[in-house]
């Protein structure tokens, strides 16, 4: 018999930079998660402590822009909340870091 061990508390993968850019590639900040979320919330803050976007689903990532308008070059800071089940438990979790804005 094979035993897999799946490490939920690392499962959410989050890139610490997106150029946003246009160019098809890493254009949008959007953390991925090898495990079956039962919930999620991200939020993304500029330097002044101002909520630039938040959303509930993991498959729509910023893409730089806040309130219509392309947000400026530079370092932002990241809430993402989630959530999973493991052995009929809810296991909850919570990381923040910073992300840089290219373009």
């Amino acid at each position: 018999d094979t035993i897999t061990f799946t490490d939920c508390n690392s499962c959410m993968h989050i890139p610490n930079a997106f150029t946003a850019n246009f160019d098809g590639l890493n254009d949008a900040f959007k953390p991925k998660s090898n495990c079956d979320l039962v919930s999620y919330n991200l939020q993304v803050y500029n330097r002044y402590g101002t909520k630039v976007f938040e959303t509930a689903d993991i498959s729509n990532g910023w893409d730089g822009f806040s309130n219509g308008r392309q947000s400026p070059v530079g370092i932002y800071v990241y809430r993402i909340a989630y959530a999973y089940e493991s052995k009929g438990e809810i296991l909850e979790f919570e990381q923040t870091g910073k992300l840089t804005l290219l373009r």
